[in-house]
């Protein structure tokens, strides 16, 4: 699991079909076919991620549109980018100190 410092930079894989379904949205892996379903909140947090790429950064913008604990956040993102990577949706790699 990510740890919850959250330091890395996350990527969309560039083989994905991202369909919004009103309040929620489907994306497929076109590499091995698979569905993967977001509901409002993945939704959110998918978008925050394409225009971000750093969960800190993701994190900031959470706290100031939703009444949410910061630590429940953090929790909550690591395990929703944890399950984008098992299923190929995305990488994740260390962000370069300095």
């Amino acid at each position: 699991m990510l740890s919850l410092e959250l330091s890395v930079r996350v990527t969309k894989s560039t083989n994905l079909l991202y369909q919004p379904l009103g309040e929620e949205a489907v994306i497929l892996n076109l590499d091995n076919e698979q569905y993967f379903g977001l509901d409002e909140t993945g939704v959110r947090l998918w978008q925050l991620l394409e225009q971000y790429h750093e969960p800190n950064a993701i994190i900031t913008h959470i706290l100031a549109e939703y009444d949410v604990e910061e630590e429940v956040l953090r929790h909550d993102l690591a395990t929703f980018i944890d399950e984008l990577v098992a299923a190929g949706l995305v990488s994740v790699e260390p962000l370069a100190n300095g």
